[in-house]
């Protein structure tokens, strides 16, 4: 048994009541689909294993921190899915006859881990990735995690209730010159940050100081993006969707995630049509166009299922839908230079090897794009003409940092300086701007975003922190 908050336990009791519900109705009426999620190969008995996989790091790391073996509270371990790591051990304290109807395996994890580990280690364990191991929100013992394999069950065994993807030709014409923000899993929501406010209240912030001619968020919506009839319900309305409603922000636009697709894409349909993005017409994947550049928003997360990627809970991006795809193609076919956005990463985070997604991108563009913003992984990363991408002649970014707790990704230093696939790698200290920070806080970086300032001649990035002080800038003139 682990310890969880009254909320998330109430949440999960909820959640796990209303699976158990929809397992029993395809139990009567799809008894033979029922078998075959649960039989060898199917997605069901294929996610038991990631997630007792999951389990099984955790509980490693767990053991490190414990030996001392972690360097006080650094890791050279990777994440993987480590948030997922207390899935089982959630759903077997709060129904233990779902984990039997769903065929999961049995949790090993227990509190008594939990507590010898991290006890002397207030500021968590810091992986190579950035990712924090520790219980404050968002890091990677929030039991909240839980909520989002729960929720991919939930449109596995009911995939009836997910939203269905839309199509459309939604083209903004915009002037030559503008200024472009960018930022990337955000939707936290504002929660009490030890006696800081939380990141996304300071990014927000910093944000509305920039006065952006247009806003682009990357995608992610904490912890399943739900809609009014998710579990638990209203997560994308609170975390994200009143709060930009309710900003001063111009010309929102947003891109479907992994998150959001944990709720079958209706949360993230529901920010569509609220009113709040508006700019993109309730479709996806858009353009936005001057005579001068191309911006592309792509819906990266829906597609990315296991049939398509291998990968289950969206982790890994794909493009399939015929009518995006030729829209990226007619896109392309303006030959201009080309700005796009996406949730889902185009390279590995260290820079040397690219993913399906742009194989995909590319192939449908004919051509590889002059810059690529993504978000997913949080940290943010300038990738340098030496990686995979800068090789090809694509300027590639990841700015996944605007809201989830995380820390400087030893992986991608060496000596004493960054690894050569990039320019700059997110690493201020968040004690450092912040003096009154908490022990659990220590190991913290800061979060933040990017501004881009297009002319008719070339593109300037500008990063800045949740502070508002400049860590990167660079330009490009367009050929």
């Amino acid at each position: 048994m682990i310890n969880l908050r009254n909320e998330v336990e109430t949440h999960l009791k909820n959640l796990c009541n209303g699976l158990a519900d929809s397992v029993h109705a395809l139990e009567k009426d799809a008894a033979e689909e029922l078998q075959r999620l649960k039989g060898d190969g199917g997605e069901l008995a294929e996610l038991g294993k990631l997630l007792k996989r999951n389990e099984t790091m955790l509980m490693q790391q767990l053991e490190e921190s414990k030996t001392g073996a972690g360097n006080g509270g650094t890791s050279t371990l990777q994440a993987g899915h480590v948030e997922f790591g207390m899935a089982l051990a959630a759903i077997e304290s709060m129904h233990p006859e779902l984990a039997r109807m769903l065929g999961m395996p049995s949790a090993s994890l227990t509190q008594t881990h939990m507590d010898s580990a991290m006890a002397g280690i207030a500021g968590g364990i810091v992986l190579s990735d950035g990712t924090i191991v520790g219980t404050a929100t968002y890091e990677e013992l929030d039991t909240g995690w839980a909520y989002a394999p729960l929720n991919y069950m939930r449109y596995l065994i009911e995939p009836s209730k997910m939203a269905k993807f839309r199509t459309g030709n939604v083209v903004v014409p915009a002037p030559s010159t503008a200024r472009v923000s960018v930022y990337g899993d955000w939707g936290t929501g504002y929660f009490a940050d030890g006696n800081l406010q939380s990141p996304a209240q300071m990014v927000m912030e910093q944000l509305l100081k920039q006065n952006a001619d247009y806003n682009v968020h990357l995608g992610d919506v904490y912890y399943s993006g739900t809609g009014p009839s998710g579990w638990p319900a209203g997560e994308e309305s609170a975390n994200f969707i009143q709060l930009i409603a309710g900003s001063k922000l111009k010309n929102n636009v947003t891109l479907n995630s992994n998150h959001e697709m944990y709720d079958g894409a209706n949360g993230y349909f529901q920010a569509l049509d609220s009113g709040a993005f508006a700019a993109q017409g309730g479709i996806g994947y858009f353009a936005i166009e001057s005579d001068h550049w191309i911006m592309v928003g792509l819906d990266s997360a829906y597609d990315a299922t296991r049939k398509n990627t291998g990968s289950l809970l969206y982790m890994d991006g794909s493009i399939r839908e015929p009518a995006q795809l030729e829209f990226l193609a007619k896109c392309a076919a303006k030959k201009k230079p080309l700005i796009l956005f996406c949730h889902h990463p185009c390279v590995s985070l260290d820079g040397k090897t690219a993913t399906k997604l742009w194989d995909e991108v590319t192939a449908a563009l004919g051509r590889v794009p002059e810059f690529w913003y993504f978000g997913h992984t949080h940290t943010g990363v300038a990738y340098s003409s030496q990686s995979f991408p800068g090789q090809r002649g694509c300027v590639a970014r990841c700015l996944g940092h605007a809201a989830i707790p995380y820390g400087k990704a030893s992986s991608l230093f060496q000596n004493k300086g960054q690894v050569p696939e990039v320019d700059w790698v997110a690493h201020e200290p968040l004690s450092q701007a912040f003096p009154n920070t908490t022990p659990a806080q220590s190991k913290r970086v800061l979060n933040g975003f990017a501004c881009l300032d297009l002319s008719p001649t070339g593109l300037t990035e500008t990063v800045y922190t949740q502070t508002g002080s400049v860590v990167f800038q660079k330009s490009f003139p367009f050929a």
